[in-house]
């Protein structure tokens, strides 16, 4: 289950290499069985006690579960996003995804989302109607249990937790959002990772996993065209909440030792607010250390830029979308596989909180101002200098103006715009070079 963007659940495949001990793909070998109702319900029949067993949650009601076709599924998505944002809202995070740098600015972000959707779900876990869908066609077998472990902790969680309003009540801010999903995604997973170790050890699965080649390729080709920020926003919850849930584990711990059940109950109920939190546990499970977001105003201009201006957007970035500014190279999909560890750079460190809003005129120009804050004046420092290195200035074409001042004030405004509207977009912060 993904929010929203994505508002569902890609289960995100790490990406193959080449290995000598190889597990033949099951096209190689025979087609292995889908699934319909009947062998569904007896492998949940399978799998939710044995979850119920890793976790210590007592199922508190019968979880739904159907199957579904790929074709019901897509359709499902494209509602989801249109409830979520609709054609509008889309638009205008497209529009600021370009001026930031992080789109290409050819690039058509729903469409991508939808072949990367198409590509790799195997099943998901619909919170607003708390049932478990598998795809048909999907083979039974280790990769569909490990699905289905996934997903039916999110049915156990939901149960105790409701997802819906949680994941709800951090729209219009994506860096929250990010960090809600660290938390929903990191549970899930933690017990997907658990099970599938137990599984191994008693004999639940053979010890390796088969999977369509088919399924690979188009992962892998969706994943090659998906820019590093949308990657970024859809693995790295299944990386790092793991972690986090951890008090600041390894990927490796994660497979081995399960999150503390107090601990779960408080990053369910008080849920970390950014992901600097996430990139840096201390800051939310230290109390001496405790860092949470502070709120920055970023009052509309539509009306300062003149007649037909309107604001299309409106976000926050976090330390993970000031990183991906100020990164003098950024991760590959297979470096964020294993996690973050290229998003925590120096130049980012220290945020303390920002906002952007885009705005767009009646003739399609864009404008975009970005204000951030930084806890120090050497954090500050440390993200102007990142800014004027040449490899991230050239990832950044729309990019007109950047004053940072630090003292009293540790902050960044930067503003982005189109060539036509440069002039214009610089008086959003007066006669300031």
């Amino acid at each position: 289950m993904l929010s929203a963007a994505l508002a569902l659940l890609v289960l995100a495949s790490p990406v193959p290499q080449e290995d000598p001990y190889r597990i033949p793909f099951e096209d190689e070998v025979a087609a292995a069985a889908t699934f319909d109702q009947a062998t569904l319900d007896a492998k949940m029949a399978e799998i939710l006690p044995r979850l119920v067993e890793l976790r210590g949650w007592q199922m508190r009601e019968p979880v739904l579960a159907g199957v579904q076709t790929v074709e019901e599924f897509m359709a499902f998505a494209a509602q989801a996003m249109a409830e979520e944002y609709g054609p509008e809202g889309m638009a205008g995070m497209m529009a600021s995804a370009v001026m930031l740098g992080l789109l290409p600015a050819d690039q058509d972000l729903e469409k991508m989302m939808n072949e990367l959707l198409e590509a790799s779900v195997g099943g998901y876990y619909d919170p607003k109607t708390s049932k478990f869908w598998i795809m048909a066609g999907f083979s039974q077998g280790p990769m569909a249990d490990l699905i289905m472990a996934h997903e039916l902790q999110h049915a156990l969680d939901d149960q105790r937790y409701p997802l819906d309003p949680l994941l709800g009540a951090t729209k219009g801010n994506s860096d929250r959002q990010f960090a809600a999903r660290c938390v929903v995604e990191g549970s899930a997973s933690s017990a997907m990772n658990l099970y599938m170790v137990k599984a191994m050890t008693e004999g639940w699965l053979p010890p390796g996993e088969l999977m369509s080649g088919d399924m690979i390729s188009s992962q892998m080709t969706a994943m090659a065209e998906a820019p590093v920020s949308f990657l970024a926003a859809l693995v790295l919850p299944y990386i790092e909440g793991p972690a986090f849930l951890l008090r600041g584990g390894t990927i490796l711990d994660s497979t081995m030792r399960a999150p503390a059940l107090e601990d779960l109950d408080r990053a369910f109920t008080e849920l970390p607010q950014s992901s600097e939190q996430i990139l840096h546990p201390e800051k939310y499970w230290d109390p001496e250390k405790l860092d949470p977001p502070r709120a920055i105003e970023l009052p509309d201009r539509s009306a300062d830029l003149g007649a037909g201006w309107t604001c299309v957007d409106e976000d926050t970035l976090g330390e993970i979308g000031c990183a991906l500014l100020a990164a003098e190279r950024l991760p590959s999909a297979m470096e964020l596989q294993f996690g973050a560890a290229g998003l925590r750079i120096p130049a980012a460190a220290g945020w303390g909180g920002d906002r952007y809003r885009c705005y767009r005129n009646e003739e399609g120009a864009r404008i975009l101002h970005a204000r951030i804050e930084w806890d120090t004046e050497a954090d500050a420092g440390e993200f102007a200098a990142a800014m004027q290195r040449p490899a991230v200035r050239d990832r950044m074409p729309f990019l007109v103006k950047s004053v940072h001042e630090s003292g009293s004030v540790n902050r960044s405004d930067l503003v982005f715009a189109d060539k036509s509207v440069a002039k214009l977009a610089g008086s959003l912060l007066g006669s300031k070079k």
